[in-house]
């Protein structure tokens, strides 16, 4: 059952607009990274400066798929990391991210933000729009 379920990996994300990438510029394999567009397909702000955010995932991950939600909510294009299967990945997410080796951990423009907490703390205090934005005109 799990082979026939991680043949299908899009399915267990839900995330509605995704293209799938093969990339071999880290470590010594190929890596799977989903990277999600936001829904209007239009720019994030209007200055046409796009912030980078990136969220370190694995499969079935209950918060992973809230912390996608949450971006995916904001209308934002993000990229998805996928480490469930790739230990060097893992790695590469474990040392941005001080130490930490839980999923999700998210990045923007190359800060470290936190886990889902971290982000769901964020937005509910008001700052995840601000930083955002702020991350966007720099």
């Amino acid at each position: 059952m799990l082979a026939r379920v991680l043949k299908k990996p899009d399915v267990l994300y839900g995330l509605l607009n995704i293209t799938k990438q093969f990339d071999s510029s880290i470590g010594q394999g190929r890596y799977f990274v989903r990277v999600a567009t936001c829904k209007s397909g239009a720019p994030d702000h209007a200055s046409g400066i796009m912030t980078k955010v990136e969220i370190y995932t694995s499969i079935m991950c209950p918060y992973c798929s809230r912390a996608v939600g949450l971006l995916q909510s904001k209308n934002i294009n993000f990229e998805q990391i996928d480490v469930s299967m790739d230990g060097a990945l893992r790695h590469t997410m474990r040392s941005r991210a001080g130490g930490r080796t839980s999923v999700p951990q998210v990045f923007i423009n190359n800060e470290h933000i936190g886990g889902c907490d971290d982000l769901m703390a964020l937005d509910s205090a008001g700052h995840l729009d601000g930083l955002l934005n702020r991350s966007a005109s720099k």
